[in-house]
């Protein structure tokens, strides 16, 4: 039997509380969407700096609207955001593009001529846009994850400093296994549905895949939350 709170939070307790399932869940998701975001930070600022090159430091050239759509009838109207097809020279070599005439202030059809911008660095880098929008603008996609990603980092925090609070503080009692399943929140643990006492109450415990052999029926160490929190088996925080 576990010994009697207060309980000392060993090194080893507070590295075991960030393997709980339910806290590892948000810090797991904290770093997929920290990822994201530095992926969307490092594309959309990409993407920024080549449309900021053509503008900025770009030449001007007319270019032929093949087509809108696949559709290469001359005089369809070009609608907003529309794929299109093109054709412009640059230096004397002929250049076919795909793309969308985005920023794009006149109105244009297939067979007309749209002023383009062009990187003479990389004549493949063009735009229809006549300005460049701010960097905050550009990295929105970036931004609005970065939030989120801090506040399931937030919450992954208050869910360990829980696990720590009811093993230090709680109450160690023994309960009896009412059913043994793998979940995909704790793949490699098996979650423990317990009956605490005589009391009827059923709770939920992890415990390490070394006991993945309970059976209803068998005895299991649980440590209960003085006051709110999840109860945790006592295996789990037992050096092998």
């Amino acid at each position: 039997m576990i010994e009697p709170p207060p309980r000392e939070v060993t090194p080893f307790v507070r590295r075991r509380a960030w393997a709980d399932p339910r806290v590892r869940a948000w810090w797991l998701t904290s770093i997929a969407l920290l990822v994201l975001t530095a992926y969307l930070a490092v594309q959309q600022y990409v993407d920024w700096s080549r449309l900021s090159r053509a503008v900025r430091s770009g030449v001007v050239v007319p270019a032929r609207v093949d087509a809108v759509e696949n559709d290469s009838r001359v005089g369809k109207s070009v609608s907003a955001g529309a794929p299109v097809s093109l054709t412009y020279d640059y230096n004397g070599k002929t250049y076919h593009q795909d793309g969308t005439l985005s920023g794009l202030t006149v109105a244009a059809r297939v067979g007309d001529a749209v002023p383009l911008h062009l990187d003479p660095a990389d004549p493949n880098n063009w735009t229809a846009r006549g300005d460049v929008p701010s960097l905050v603008v550009a990295l929105v996609g970036a931004i609005l994850v970065l939030p989120v990603a801090i506040l399931t980092g937030l919450i992954a925090l208050i869910a360990r400093a829980g696990v720590l609070k009811t093993f230090a503080t709680g109450p160690a009692v023994q309960a009896t296994v009412a059913g043994n399943k793998q979940t995909p929140l704790a793949p490699r643990s098996r979650a423990i549905t317990c009956n605490v006492g005589g009391s009827g109450r059923v709770i939920e415990v992890f415990v390490p895949p070394t006991l993945s052999t309970l059976a209803a029926g068998d005895a299991v160490d649980v440590i209960l939350p003085s006051r709110t929190g999840k109860p945790l088996a006592a295996s789990w925080f037992e050096e092998a």
